[in-house]
């Protein structure tokens, strides 16, 4: 559960993300945020995380008591948790000395259990992964046909097809039968029932692997 509840902005878009590693909803204060999240439960090295996890108390520079609560806990498969403040480049400038005080609050707490404290900015979160996890989250929701997905499966397997390119060449005769199995491979990837380096730009050229093999 969240360490406070997210207010309604009228400064900023706020909502929720359908997350399956926040186990539930995660609530977003900025688009920036949303992106966060939506790329957190697309990666492959984020197990879980949580929004809003913790108040950490400090004391301000005239001496009086505040509260800071870092926006998200990110849980990865290598055993690191790390606390994020998300904010956009511009405003930790206009917010500089109201945000140093917090951030120092926070390294200090994180260092103290077991954590990392990280700032993340526009500059790294909206990267070549967050394009392609915005392509193939419009792929998402359809229903994958299941004879092309047992193609593109056996192709993986037995052929040692690891392409898009090298799967439609072998299989795909017409302009119909390559824009189904183009498709069926991004639904695939969408799902995760394909998986490939998401940190380069998607192309035909993308190396490919079932999951979980």
């Amino acid at each position: 559960m969240a360490a406070r509840k997210i207010p309604k902005s009228y400064r900023n878009v706020t909502g929720i993300v359908s997350s399956r590693k926040n186990h539930g909803e995660a609530q977003f204060e900025s688009t920036l945020e949303q992106d966060f999240y939506v790329q957190l439960e697309f990666r492959e090295d984020v197990v879980g995380f949580q929004v809003q996890p913790v108040s950490i108390e400090f004391t301000d520079s005239n001496d009086r008591k505040r509260t800071y609560t870092p926006d998200v806990l990110v849980s990865y498969s290598d055993g690191r948790k790390t606390l994020y403040e998300v904010k956009y480049s511009s405003e930790l400038q206009e917010k500089k000395d109201e945000l140093v005080p917090k951030f120092k609050a926070a390294i200090t707490y994180s260092k103290n259990n077991g954590l990392f404290f990280r700032i993340a900015t526009e500059k790294k979160i909206r990267t070549t992964q967050w394009n392609n996890i915005q392509f193939l989250k419009g792929y998402a929701p359809s229903q994958v046909d299941t004879e092309y997905l047992q193609l593109i499966t056996s192709a993986i397997e037995k052929h040692d097809l690891t392409t898009p390119k090298s799967i439609v060449e072998h299989y795909a005769f017409d302009p119909t039968a390559r824009g189904n199995l183009i498709y069926c491979i991004w639904q695939m990837l969408a799902k995760k029932t394909l998986k490939t380096d998401i940190s380069i730009p998607l192309s035909m050229d993308s190396p490919l692997a079932l999951e979980g093999r």
